[in-house]
């Protein structure tokens, strides 16, 4: 890319937004990433749908709906990547928004990530309406915070090691 045209889309943002604007969406930005590659990495993708712990049909980064809202059904055809990375930038808006309107008080962006994270996996009315919840809006303290992130570790009834992974990575995640 012409380096000329760089600097002049920079100092054009610089002029129209400010420095401290700029900063802002850059650090929205690397924010989103970080969630983005967080759940995706806990996720995993899958091109074929498969059943989760929970036997719920699931498909491309455990997406158990597509973004019509249409649920995954086990005779759906394979996804491509491509089509689940589009898709699950639609799918996790809905999270976000309902752990933005679920916590009453300031969390900075790592806590909303490790929240989103929480709503991503078992839904955002689950989490808006947990015990979990409660005790981030009410103050509580952060071992009772880690305690009700360590709850969440069951599907379908039973222990899964794999979610008291994830629910351990995102207590450091809150907490860092």
């Amino acid at each position: 890319m012409n380096t000329k045209l760089v600097a002049i889309s920079v100092l054009t943002l610089i002029a129209g937004y400010g420095v401290f604007e700029l900063y802002k969406y850059y650090m929205k930005m690397e924010n989103d990433k970080f969630l983005i590659d967080f759940i995706k990495g806990k996720e995993g993708f899958r091109e074929d749908p498969y059943l989760d712990s929970a036997n719920v049909p699931t498909i491309g980064y455990g997406f158990t709906y597509y973004a019509d809202g249409r649920p995954v059904k086990m005779s759906d055809p394979a996804m491509k990547r491509s089509t689940a990375d589009k898709m699950f930038l639609e799918i996790l808006e809905p999270f976000k928004e309902g752990m933005e309107k679920a916590v009453k008080v300031k969390q900075n962006p790592k806590q909303m990530a490790a929240l989103i994270s929480m709503a991503y996996n078992n839904g955002v009315e689950a989490i808006r309406t947990s015990t979990l919840m409660t005790v981030i809006n009410s103050g509580g303290t952060g071992q009772e915070i880690r305690d009700q992130f360590r709850r969440w570790v069951y599907a379908g009834g039973k222990y899964i090691p794999g979610l008291a992974n994830r629910r351990e990575k995102e207590i450091l995640i809150y907490f860092s």
